[in-house]
C-alpha cells in the first residue's frame, strides 16, 4: 500500500490580476509540499478468494501464449510464440526445461490424441506470419519414446491449412464423446470485420472446424463427419460445425457432458463466453455479444444467432483468453466449474451453467498477469503464463493477510481528500482545475480537481487530445451540482466521483451526497438512482423532477476508456486556459510548470500550446465550436478502437474527409429520416447525429449517464449542419 502525498495549494488574496509569461507577475500556484494518505489506494471490496503466485522466475519463457498438461501428469507444455514448446516438470520446477518441439512458423495451441499413450501423435496450431498470404496451419506429430519424450521433426504431416492474416483463432481438441478434432478460427483480419466473412459460411473463416482425423477420405489427411451440419448446404464448407466468431483464441471441452465452451475476443464493447453447438451462429459481425454491431450487413448465416451465456464489458475485460473446466481435488470449490481468464485485465472467473441458465459466477482472482492460456494438471494445481515477462505462475488460496489488511473509505469525509467536506473545502495538496469543452452532464455544474502522489510528475504531451501520463495514485475528482429546488441554497451537491490509478489500472467510485449537505456515502458497485427537484435548466425558474444517474463502477470505465486515454480532462486542448485561484487568474499549465508538476519545463508559453474552443462561446466560429462539442462528448467512443462500432470519428484535430461522417449514409439506424445521412450537409432534417444528440429515448447519444437533453448542443449542431454547404 503507497502513500500518497497530495500538493499543496497556497491561495494567494491578491485581487484579480491576469498573470503573464514573466516571472515577476504574481502566480496562481507557488509551491507545492508532500502530503499523505493511503485511504484511497485499496480496492472498495474484500480481494478475491484466490491469487496467481509467481514461481518461475521473469524471462523464463519467451512470449508464452498457452500451457497444456501432457497426459500422464508428469510435464507442462508451454508454447511460446515464435515457435519454441518446451516440457516442464511441476514437481520440480527447478529442472531444466527440455525442448519438445521447434516449429519453422508461429505456434498458438496444442492437443494430444485421445489415444497419445498408445499412438504418440500430437496435432499443433501453427501461423506463418511472415509469408505474402499468412495462413493457419495444423499438423500433426509424432512423439518419440526416448526420454525426455519429444516430437520428431520429420514426422510433420500437414492436417489442413488457410488463409488468415489476424484473428486467426488458435485453440485444437479432440471432442471427448465422438473423437472429433475441432480447430477455432477467427475472422482473419484485425478490425471490424471487412470481409464480412463472420457469416459467410464458403471459407473457415470466425467458425469452429470440426474434421475427423483418425478416418480420412481417399487422398486427403481428414475427412468430413457426416453429422457436420452444413455438409449439404450449397457453397459452404463442409468442415464448420459453428460460425460467427470474432476471435475464438481458447476453447475447451468438459470431459463429463461434452459441453464445448469458447471464449470469444470482442471488439469495441464486448468480451463473449459462449457454449458452441452444432450449427450454432455467434452473431460476429452483425453483433458483437449481445450488442448490435453492424446490423446491416446484408450476410446472414442460416441459422439464428445464438447470444453468449455471459458477456464482459471492456471495463471488466477486454480480451478474454478462455480456459478450462476444473477437475482437481485441491480446490474442491472450484471442481465442475469452468475456470477463464483474462489477458488485458488479469482477472479470472468462476462460471457455472445449468438448464440453460448461468447457476454461479464470480471473479475468483485479480492480478497484474498478461494470461494467453491456462490449464488444469492431474495433481489439480492451476496453471498460466505472463506473455509480457515470461514468468510461470500457479494459483493459490488468497492470504489471510490480503483480507484482514482490506480498507476503503465509505464516507468522502475518510479519503482525506477535504479539509471541510460540508464546506467543500479541498485538503491542502488537492488542485483544482476547470476545462475548456466540459462534457454534458444534464446540466450539473461540475467542480473538478487533481492530487498526486509524493514528488512524482506528469508527463507532459503538447497534443491537443493526448493524455498526459499520470503517476501511480494519481486521483481524479468530480463534484455535480444540480439547481436546487425548495432550498435556500441555490445549488444541491448530488455526486462526487472518483477517478483512481492504481496498479496501473484506472478505476472509478461514486459517493452520493446526503440530504443536509454534510457528506457522502460510497455508492454500490452496481450504481443506483434517485430522484431530485431542481429547478429547469431552460426557463431557470420552472421546477422539475430529475432523476440523476450514479453510474455502475463498470459504466465509469466506458466513457473513461483506455481509447479515451482515461482521464479525459488531463489534456493540453482541456487545460490550457486561465483559472481562479481564489483572486490570482494564471493559465493552468504555466501554474503547473511553474510548481515542478511536469516532468520536464515546458519548452513554450501557453499560448503556443492548442486549445479547445468552447462551443458556447460565440467568439468562436461555429465549426470550430460544434466540432469542439462532438470532440467531448461524443469522440469518446468515435474514436479508433473506442466502442462507438460506427466507422466515423470525431476528433477535433480531423478533417471533414477524415471524419468519414459528411454525407455518409448510417451503418445502423436511420429512424425514418428522409434521406438520411450521418449529417447531411445544409438539411438538419436529413442528419442521424442530430437526431440522435436531440433525443433520449431509444438511439440516444451518448448512451450513457444522460436523462436530459442538451437544448443549447441542439441548437449548435442543427446550425452547423445548416451550416455546411450542399454538394
Amino acid at each position: 500500500m503507497i502513500g500518497v502525498r497530495l500538493i499543496i495549494l497556497v491561495i494567494l488574496s491578491l485581487g484579480s490580476s491576469i498573470a503573464c509569461a514573466a516571472d515577476s507577475q504574481p502566480f496562481g500556484l507557488e509551491t507545492r509540499v508532500p502530503f499523505t494518505t493511503n485511504k484511497v489506494i485499496g480496492a472498495p471490496t474484500p480481494p478475491p478468494p484466490f491469487r496467481l503466485v509467481q514461481v518461475l522466475p521473469e524471462k523464463s519463457f519467451s512470449y508464452p501464449v498457452h500451457v497444456i498438461a501432457e497426459p500422464g501428469g508428469q510435464r507442462l507444455l508451454v508454447i511460446e510464440y515464435h515457435g519454441k514448446i518446451w516440457a516442464i516438470y511441476p514437481n520440480d520446477l527447478k529442472r531444466k526445461p527440455d525442448l519438445f518441439l521447434e516449429l519453422p512458423r508461429d505456434a498458438y495451441g496444442l492437443t494430444f490424441h485421445p489415444r497419445f499413450a498408445e499412438n504418440g501423435l500430437v496435432y499443433v496450431f501453427g501461423h506463418t506470419s511472415n509469408d505474402a498470404k499468412p495462413k493457419n496451419i495444423i499438423s500433426r506429430f509424432h512423439v518419440g519414446n526416448e526420454s525426455p519424450r519429444k516430437c520428431e521433426p520429420k514426422s510433420e504431416v500437414e492436417i489442413i491449412s488457410w488463409e488468415s492474416a489476424g484473428h486467426d483463432g488458435g485453440e485444437l481438441a479432440f471432442g471427448p464423446k465422438d473423437g472429433m478434432l475441432y480447430i477455432s478460427a477467427g475472422d482473419s483480419t484485425t478490425d471490424s470485420d471487412p470481409k464480412e466473412t463472420g457469416q459467410d459460411l464458403s471459407d473457415l473463416c470466425s467458425a469452429m472446424i470440426r474434421i475427423d482425423v483418425d478416418h480420412p477420405a481417399p487422398g486427403k489427411m481428414y475427412a468430413i463427419p457426416p453429422d457436420n451440419p452444413f455438409i449439404n448446404l450449397a457453397g459452404a464448407r463442409p468442415e464448420i460445425w459453428a460460425y460467427g466468431f470474432r476471435n475464438p483464441w481458447r476453447f475447451c471441452f468438459d470431459a463429463s457432458n461434452g459441453r464445448l465452451w469458447m471464449g470469444d475476443i470482442g471488439q469495441d464493447l464486448w468480451e463473449m463466453i459462449e457454449i458452441v453447438e452444432r450449427g450454432s451462429n455467434h452473431g460476429w459481425s452483425v453483433k458483437e455479444g449481445p450488442a448490435d454491431f453492424l446490423p446491416k450487413r446484408p450476410k446472414r448465416g442460416p441459422t439464428p444467432i445464438k447470444p453468449p451465456i455471459v458477456s464482459h464489458q471492456h471495463v471488466e475485460a477486454r480480451s478474454i483468453t478462455g480456459g478450462f473446466v476444473y477437475v482437481g481435488d485441491r480446490f474442491p470449490e472450484l471442481r465442475g466449474a469452468y475456470i477463464y481468464g483474462d489477458y488485458a485485465t488479469g482477472r479470472m472467473w468462476s462460471l457455472r451453467y445449468e438448464n440453460n441458465a448461468v447457476t454461479d459466477h464470480h471473479e475468483i482472482a485479480d492480478s497484474s498477469v498478461a494470461m494467453l492460456g491456462l490449464c488444469n494438471d492431474a495433481s489439480g494445481d492451476v496453471w498460466t503464463l505472463d506473455y509480457a515477462t515470461g514468468a510461470l505462475y500457479r494459483l493459490e488460496p488468497q492470504s489471510k493477510s490480503a483480507v484482514a489488511t482490506h480498507k476503503f473509505p465509505r464516507r468522502l469525509s475518510e479519503t482525506g481528500l477535504y479539509a471541510s467536506v460540508r464546506d467543500h473545502e479541498f485538503a491542502p495538496g488537492v488542485i483544482p482545475f476547470a476545462v475548456n469543452s466540459p462534457l454534458w452532464s444534464d446540466g450539473a455544474r461540475k467542480e473538478r480537481a487533481f492530487a498526486l502522489p509524493g514528488n512524482s510528475k506528469i508527463e507532459f504531451s503538447p497534443n491537443l487530445d493526448a493524455t498526459w501520463g499520470m503517476p501511480e495514485g494519481a486521483i481524479l475528482l468530480k463534484t455535480f451540482c444540480l439547481p436546487a429546488g425548495g432550498r435556500s441554497q441555490c445549488e444541491t451537491r448530488v455526486e462526487t466521483r472518483l477517478l483512481v490509478l492504481r496498479d496501473k489500472e484506472w478505476e472509478g467510485y461514486s459517493y452520493v451526497w446526503n440530504d443536509d449537505q454534510s457528506d457522502a456515502m460510497l455508492v454500490d458497485k452496481n450504481g443506483m438512482d434517485k430522484t431530485y427537484a431542481c429547478v429547469d435548466p431552460l426557463t431557470q425558474k420552472t421546477m422539475r423532477s430529475q432523476t440523476w444517474h450514479f453510474p455502475s463502477r463498470a459504466e465509469c470505465m466506458v466513457c473513461h476508456s483506455r481509447a479515451a486515454g482515461f482521464a479525459l480532462g488531463m489534456k493540453t486542448g482541456q487545460l490550457n486556459r486561465n483559472y481562479d485561484y481564489g483572486g490570482t487568474i494564471d493559465n493552468q499549465l504555466r501554474a503547473y510548470d511553474h510548481i515542478g508538476l511536469f516532468e520536464k519545463k515546458l519548452d513554450k508559453a501557453p499560448e503556443a500550446y492548442p486549445r479547445l474552443p468552447d462551443p458556447h462561446d460565440d467568439d468562436h466560429p461555429i465549426e470550430a465550436r460544434a466540432r469542439s462539442y462532438l470532440h467531448t462528448n461524443c469522440s469518446i467512443c468515435h474514436v479508433e478502437a473506442g466502442g462507438g462500432n460506427a466507422r466515423f470519428q470525431l476528433s477535433f484535430h480531423l478533417t471533414d474527409k477524415d471524419l468519414n461522417l459528411i454525407d455518409h449514409p448510417p451503418q445502423h439506424h436511420d429512424f425514418g429520416l428522409p434521406n438520411p445521412k450521418l449529417v447531411a450537409p445544409g438539411k438538419p432534417e436529413s442528419s442521424v447525429l442530430l437526431h440522435r444528440v436531440s433525443t433520449r429515448g431509444q438511439g440516444k447519444m451518448p448512451p450513457l449517464a444522460t436523462s436530459v437533453v442538451d437544448e443549447k448542443a441542439v441548437k449548435l449542431i442543427h446550425e452547423w449542419i445548416k451550416s455546411k454547404p450542399q454538394k
